[in-house]
């Protein structure tokens, strides 16, 4: 009663009272459902007393099965114990046999070793040597001294065991000095038989070590002959040395495809790596020589020393007697076929001694004379020998010198392809085709022939530092010269041409005879932008093109793939900034040729009362809904646009597009503070509007975003129709109505102020 005690009024009285009916209702619902399962659970009774006289059934026959388990468990135990004792057994009886079919092997060996040696056939006698190498000295003494012990007198006893051991031990060093002096003397007579003969001898004395030296050093001397006696018949220098180059690595990869067969089948895979390393420490002494002479030649160094010092002078513009880029791109080629073969032969070595160590790895069931070798190669052993030869330093001198050379070919070819510079095109035909120089495809040719011999160098490095390069020049020489021709600007056809405006035009390049100094600065002006949209297009090519290019060349590794695309990001940053400079361009343009036209239809809105009756609108059906301003302002726009949708490129055009309604857009949206309207005036800015956009969107269909300049004029405009504070409520704060959004709440209720439809008290009423 406790839980009672806190009652003390009649409210609590009731409250006590209903939380007991509603638990009086809970505890019969429990009932309720207790008495439904009632006939389901004498259902599960009777089914349960059933199965109860089974369970003593269960019960015996589980009994029964454990013992059967229990029984075949101590059965399993003592087959398993039989089965161990019996391999044990068996074991011991294969060792053995082992040992007494060795002690018998042995008196073979003894026999046979003398007699082979006598009749010079040393393949048989090597193979007596290698059965008594692979037996277990002492466990054959051990093994005599047991069956001695045991009076057995088939065996040999441990007297006659050693004199064996020593005439073996005896023949074997025989033989060793045999194998030795036979295959130098093979090598001294150049008998390819014989060498490949003793050199398979090496393995079965366990001598591998020495029988790969001996024959690095024989393939060795066969390329110094080789390569020394072929004569090489070339016109240059640089052919001379390419010829060299390309004899040598073709000389040592045949030595290595040819002989590798059996160094494989008699060493076993993974033994490759002794021989090539030999074979590249006389193919860095080869390489070396050739090079250095072909870099100590007086015309080379003296090229490379003019084009150091007129890089160094290049943006100076000192008036020196500069090289001729086709005798440079000539050495070019030379270096590039240089720095391509030395690629393709250190690719070639690698993958071979890859495929070398992959074989071995993979030969699971290696023949047991083949694990003698007391080292074993890997990957980073093949990086170690590629990275630290000569060629690799060779090759990395080449990669500089290449660079240097390709650079100044670079700045100094797109130098004289701007002198070169020129519209070919007539005055007649200025207003029927978009205008570009000739500087552009020179330019980009010679960019994209510069990078193709990167890419045919196969150096990741050379690639690189070559599309930096280009990159450099785009952004600096051919930026610099089209900035400064937009900077000329675009002259007013009714102004004269000024002093610094020609002076600039007469820096800027050499272009097509005109008697009109303002249509030639027209001309270039336009040509200019062109120029840059047209740049943006071919670098968008060749970003695609080099990237394709690399990637089925082969030469990137993992870990230069994020550099690669760093480095050609900078194409894409270049071609951003030729769109600044487009945009900054084509404001010039617009505040030349078209801010005039802009502001007179705009002094014409204002001045134009927008108050207007249903006669007014009436009046102007007649000429398609508008005024006469603005029919006059789409004739001059179209007419003065006619030409430069000819001569402008198509993204140009549109870029123009987009400024000129930028600017008419903002410049309507600012006249519209200093006009009143009427629902009438609302409706007629509204078409008028439109008239405008569908106009603009007309002339140039891809121009998606024009629309959206227009989006503020386009909501102001339907307000201004719309005739309650209601409706205009409504509409502000409809679905979807994303235009609203762009309106700032200070400027609408400014606006709404203008409209004369609206009282003071519905200005009170607008919810923003």
């Amino acid at each position: 009663m406790d839980e009672f005690r806190h009652i003390q009024s009649r409210s609590d009285i009731l409250s006590t009272l209903e939380h007991l009916n509603e638990e009086e209702q809970m505890i019969q619902q429990d009932v309720d459902l207790f008495l439904k399962k009632e006939n389901e659970l004498q259902l599960l009774m009777t089914s349960l007393i059933k199965h109860m006289a089974n369970i003593s059934l269960i019960e015996s026959d589980a009994e029964r099965l454990a013992n059967l388990i229990n029984f075949t468990s101590v059965m399993a135990d003592n087959v398993s114990y039989k089965i161990r004792s019996f391999d044990l057994v068996k074991n011991r009886v294969s060792e053995c046999l082992k040992q007494v079919e060795d002690i018998i092997d042995l008196r073979s060996c003894t026999d046979g070793i003398q007699k082979s040696l006598a009749d010079e056939d040393y393949e048989k006698a090597a193979r007596h040597i290698y059965r008594f190498l692979s037996m277990d000295e002492s466990m054959l003494r051990k093994t005599a001294l047991d069956e001695s012990l045991s009076g057995n007198n088939e065996m040999p006893d441990t007297c006659s065991l050693e004199q064996s051991f020593v005439k073996l031990h005896e023949a074997e060093q025989n033989l060793k000095s045999i194998v030795m002096i036979r295959f130098d003397e093979a090598v001294a007579h150049k008998d390819s038989a014989g060498v490949e003969r003793f050199f398979k001898i090496f393995p079965l004395i366990k001598q591998h070590k020495q029988g790969l030296d001996q024959f690095s050093n024989y393939l060795r001397s066969q390329i110094i002959e080789e390569i020394t006696n072929k004569k090489i018949n070339a016109a240059t220098k640089g052919s001379v040395t390419l010829a060299k180059l390309s004899n040598l690595f073709e000389t040592i990869a045949q030595k290595i495809d040819v002989h590798y067969p059996l160094i494989e089948t008699y060493y076993g895979p993974g033994n490759l790596f002794p021989v090539v390393v030999k074979l590249q420490k006389e193919c860095d002494a080869q390489v070396k020589s050739i090079i250095e002479d072909y870099q100590n030649e007086k015309t080379f160094t003296s090229l490379v020393s003019n084009v150091s010092r007129a890089l160094k002078n290049f943006s100076t513009n000192q008036n020196m007697n500069k090289l001729d880029p086709k005798v440079v791109d000539k050495h070019l080629n030379d270096i590039m076929y240089m720095i391509n073969r030395n690629q393709t032969y250190l690719n070639f070595i690698s993958n071979r001694l890859i495929g070398d160590i992959e074989a071995a790895k993979n030969n699971e069931k290696v023949d047991q004379r083949h694990d003698e070798l007391p080292v074993r190669f890997g990957s980073q052993d093949i990086d170690s020998l590629i990275r630290d030869c000569t060629l690799s330093r060779m090759i990395h001198d080449l990669d500089s010198v290449y660079v240097l050379l390709e650079e100044y070919f670079l700045k100094e070819s797109i130098q004289k392809a701007i002198q070169l510079d020129a519209i070919d095109i007539d005055h007649k035909d200025l207003d029927s085709t978009a205008i570009t120089s000739s500087m552009l495809d020179d330019i980009f040719f010679i960019i994209k022939k510069c990078l193709k011999r990167a890419i045919s160098c196969g150096s990741a490095n050379v690639i690189m530092a070559m599309i930096n390069h280009c990159s450099i020049v785009l952004e600096t020489i051919f930026y610099e010269v089209i900035n400064n021709r937009i900077k000329c600007g675009y002259p007013n056809a009714s102004s004269t041409l000024d002093l610094a405006n020609a002076y600039n035009a007469l820096q800027a390049g050499r272009y097509l005879q005109s008697s009109n100094d303002v249509e030639q600065m027209k001309i270039m002006f336009i040509c200019a932008l062109n120029n840059l949209d047209t740049a943006c297009e071919y670098l968008n090519k060749l970003n695609q093109t080099i990237t394709v290019d690399v990637t089925n060349s082969g030469v990137l590794q993992k870990n230069q793939i994020d550099l690669f695309d760093s480095c050609l990001s900078n194409f894409s940053s270049l071609s951003s900034k030729f769109q600044m400079l487009i945009q900054s361009g084509m404001q010039q343009l617009f505040a030349v040729v078209f801010k005039t036209i802009v502001k007179s239809m705009i002094d014409s809105f204002i001045s134009t009362s927008h108050e207007l009756n249903d006669q007014d609108i009436i009046t102007y059906e007649v000429s398609e809904g508008l005024r006469p301003f603005i029919q006059t302002f789409l004739m001059n726009i179209n007419s003065t646009l006619a030409p430069f949708k000819k001569q402008l490129t198509e993204k140009n055009f549109d870029t123009l597009l987009t400024v000129i309604s930028a600017e008419i857009s903002n410049r309507l949206y600012k006249a519209l503070f200093k006009c009143l309207f009427n629902k009438f005036g609302g409706f007629q800015l509204d078409r008028e509007v439109r008239a405008i956009i569908n106009f603009l969107t007309s002339i140039s269909p891809t121009t998606i975003t024009l629309r959206e300049y227009f989006s503020k004029l386009k909501f102001i405009g339907v307000i201004f129709t719309l005739e309650n504070i209601n409706e205009i409520n409504d509409y502000i704060h409809s679905e979807g109505n994303y235009n609203a959004l762009r309106v700032n709440p200070n400027e609408l209720h400014q606006l709404l102020r203008l409209y004369s439809e609206l009282s003071t008290n519905d200005l009170r009423k607008i919810k923003l």
